[in-house]
């Protein structure tokens, strides 16, 4: 919550004005009281970028090789160590403008080795379900090749016993002897 009584702190930039790409710059943050944290806001951005607990009343926040992404408006506020749940009204602000041409940098979470991984994890995994859809094919042909076929397969009940008309069967019950009982 903004305590309207707190003293509001001031803002500088260090270097001013435009800012070559790869250039460190630093944010200073003055107040009037001691004991407090510091927090830099960049506007637009929800949460704060840094929060610092400074010796005395100032704090500098230092961003190293300054790119695009750092471009834009900063202000910061402070709390009394005292009080965390109270927090000054944040100061004016002051731009950051980089200029020139930097390379921008890969957006957050796409960067190559991030994306080398994800690709050869999808490769094994094409790999992996073409291998088991192949183990499956074969087996399946496999089964059906060692099955017996329709064709040579006749059921019990359709086994009829031979005619006693048959030639052949004739033949050799005439060789036969009568039997007596």
């Amino acid at each position: 919550m903004a305590d309207p009584s707190l003293p509001r702190p001031s803002i500088s930039l260090s270097p001013t004005g435009v800012t070559a790409p790869g250039t460190d710059v630093t944010i200073q943050c003055h107040g009037q009281r001691r004991d407090v944290r510091f927090f830099l806001h960049k506007v637009g951005d929800l949460n704060p970028q840094r929060h610092m607990d400074p010796a005395g009343d100032m704090a500098e926040f230092r961003i190293p090789t300054v790119s695009r992404q750092h471009e834009g408006n900063y202000s910061c506020s402070y709390r009394p160590r005292s009080e965390p749940f109270v927090s000054s009204q944040p100061s004016d602000t002051v731009q950051l403008v980089v200029a020139g041409r930097s390379e921008s940098p890969a957006p957050l979470g796409l960067t190559s080795p991030i994306i080398a991984g994800a690709s050869a994890a999808a490769a094994g995994l094409l790999l992996l379900l073409l291998l088991v859809a192949f183990v499956c094919f074969r087996k399946t042909r496999a089964r059906k090749r060692d099955a017996p076929s329709p064709s040579s397969t006749i059921p019990l009940g359709v086994l009829k016993a031979p005619a006693q008309e048959d030639p052949i069967y004739a033949s050799i019950d005439e060789w036969k002897q009568p039997q007596a009982l």
